[in-house]
């Protein structure tokens, strides 16, 4: 189905794109209701809120969707609290270790939080990355084996944010078929790099699209801020813009 010359797609992309923070200033109400598999405690350390108690090999994770993109990061403040003896803490992506610390029990400048016989230590990590799912499972877990009087470890201001965000195109509804993806900074398209219509679109909901075309929704132009499972049938314009 040919739309004629006439036709508009552009793409507006708002910044930040925060998907999910945790216990990053003092707020209890914010640290309590994180929504991770393990609730533990919060409680004060040296003025910060962190969520912690956890103690013994226990695995804390969270899953997470994800919508198109070309980069996205996570980071986040690990506490480790009193005599950890040479032990190790995992991060782990969708089940790979990205990142491993070993500490001892004199590792820290001070007594924090906790039992006050022992350093406490807080380590920051950061990670950026692009993964082809569009779900991201993060998991932290410890290799302690002793209880809550002698070691434990916490964590607070968890922040998960996309850093280029994208929006994928797809030839068929429900996300199937063939995919053109349109990412943020990337050069104009043309109809000639773009062979098919659109019938489904895969976005963030800081992502603005308008869509007009002399024979889509009887000329009239839509905007989309939502993922759109099964649109009528849209022609990619001879000229496709990006903000």
């Amino acid at each position: 189905m040919s739309l004629g010359s006439i036709s508009v797609i552009q793409i507006l992309f708002v910044q930040p794109i925060i998907l999910y923070q945790t216990c990053v200033d003092y707020n209890i109400n914010d640290c309590e209701n994180h929504g991770w598999s393990l609730p533990g405690k919060v409680f004060d350390c040296s003025g910060n809120l962190i969520i912690g108690n956890y103690i013994k090999e226990e695995i804390v994770e969270k899953k997470f969707e994800i919508p198109p993109h070309q980069l996205l990061r996570f980071s986040v403040t690990i506490y480790k609290i009193d005599s950890w003896d040479n032990e190790g803490f995992e991060i782990s992506a969708n089940d790979n270790i990205i990142y491993t610390k070993i500490l001892g029990d004199q590792d820290g400048n001070g007594n924090l939080c906790g039992q006050t016989a022992w350093n406490d230590m807080p380590f920051y990590y950061e990670k950026e990355m692009k993964i082809s799912e569009y779900e991201l499972q993060v998991k932290f877990q410890n290799h302690l084996d002793q209880g809550l009087d002698d070691e434990q470890w916490g964590f607070r201001n968890f922040t998960l944010e996309i850093l280029i965000p994208c929006v994928n195109f797809y030839a068929e509804c429900n996300y199937q078929g063939e995919l053109f993806q349109m990412c943020q900074g990337d050069k104009t398209q043309f109809q000639s790099e773009i062979p098919f219509e659109i019938r489904s679109i895969r976005m963030n909901n800081n992502t603005v699209i308008i869509l007009r075309g002399p024979h889509y929704s009887g000329g009239n132009t839509q905007q989309y801020t939502t993922s759109q499972p099964c649109l009528d049938s849209y022609k990619f314009p001879k000229v496709l813009q990006v903000e």
